[in-house]
């Protein structure tokens, strides 16, 4: 597995990336905003030389998974993510070490249509984990 993304989750994609860039040099990566109508969400990449990749997520709807999460105001540095060139090795591996699987791998938009799977963390944070 190798590192990929920080995600971090925010009511609106514009708000977000205007206070990132008020104190970074991020510049967007994505062309334009990813909609996912699957998972739900809506995505847009941001990066710089010296940042990690910045994964800002909001919700697409009110349902949206990701929503409760916003009206708690908690986890909104949300998850850690991975590619992985063998997904089903890798899920195996995480559940092996005591990682929760809360996810089925599901086809994603910001992806290319290759599956991700998310799963909890003894420490309560969590991991994506990327088709490669």
């Amino acid at each position: 597995m190798n590192f990929h993304h920080i995600g971090i989750i925010v009511k609106d994609l514009k708000l977000g990336e205007l206070e990132l860039k008020k104190f970074s040099n991020l510049r967007r990566v994505s062309k334009k905003i990813i909609i996912d109508k699957k998972i739900g969400v809506k995505i847009l990449f941001l990066k710089s030389t010296h940042h990690p990749l910045i994964e800002l997520i909001s919700p697409l709807k009110k349902n949206s998974p990701i929503s409760l999460t916003l009206s708690k105001n908690i986890n909104i540095l949300n998850h850690l993510a991975y590619t992985s060139k063998n997904l089903n090795y890798d899920i195996k591996k995480l559940k092996e070490k005591g990682l929760i699987q809360i996810t089925p791998p599901t086809p994603a938009k910001a992806f290319k249509e290759k599956n991700v799977v998310f799963f909890l963390s003894r420490l309560n944070f969590i991991i994506e984990l990327i088709e490669k």
